[in-house]
């Protein structure tokens, strides 16, 4: 007869294969190198909660995503907090690594590293760009962080593995107009999130306000540094 397993957490038996307070997972046997090989692979592959697959599917639709994660359902698609770290994650190897150029852009400022003050100076303009182009939808800032967050994060990470493969093959010829695509596609992805009729000619019309915005900001701060 099986001895009865106690959880490890809450210390109470554990019935069946989880622990109803905590609802962690027990196996019968202790884990075997395969089982540790195949639990990896699985996480890593899996459709549902791997941040990779959370990744892939913004990449092809982003609003499920980013109205499932402002809607209060959580730990079934990676968080956005995730998907960014993975992102400061990437240009931190892209630094080590490739260049210290992140998408044709050098950064550097003393006491600050680079991979996070990309992210510091970029999601300020996004998040005011999205918030008064789409002021009509939503009001709430947290709807349009999570959309930013996800899908910047998530297009900059399949981005700079692209760029790194055309630096390794061309010698960076992208350069500069790799950051132009990067911002181009941030805000065709949000306005696929923010756009309520399901018609192209109003997401590229969403598109073409933001990247206005974003232009006339960046010809403002030119005037004023003298650029």
């Amino acid at each position: 007869m099986n001895q009865q397993k106690i959880c490890t957490i809450c210390d109470i038996p554990i019935q069946e294969n989880y622990c109803s307070r905590c609802g962690q997972k027990t196996s019968e046997e202790p884990i075997s190198t395969i089982s540790l090989i195949t639990d990896f692979l699985s996480n890593f592959f899996s459709i549902e909660r791997s941040g990779f697959a959370t990744i892939f599917k913004i990449i092809l639709n982003p609003k499920p995503i980013v109205e499932n994660y402002y809607s209060g359902f959580k730990n079934y698609y990676a968080s956005p907090g995730k998907i960014l770290f993975y992102g400061i994650a990437v240009v931190a190897l892209h630094i080590s690594f490739v260049n210290n150029k992140i998408m044709g852009v050098s950064l550097d400022v003393q006491n600050l590293n680079s991979q996070y003050l990309f992210w510091i100076i970029l999601f300020p303009f996004l998040l005011f760009i999205s918030y008064l182009t789409f002021i009509r939808k939503t009001k709430r800032l947290s709807k349009h962080l999570i959309s930013l967050i996800y899908i910047s994060s998530s297009l900059f990470i399949m981005l700079t593995i692209l760029n790194d493969l055309i630096i390794l093959l061309t010698n960076d010829k992208l350069g500069i107009w790799a950051f132009v695509i990067f911002v181009v596609l941030i805000f065709l992805w949000n306005s696929r999130v923010f756009t309520d009729k399901k018609n192209y000619l109003y997401i590229v019309l969403n598109t073409v306000i933001q990247l206005t915005i974003f232009m006339g900001i960046v010809g403002i701060l030119m005037l004023i540094t003298n650029q």
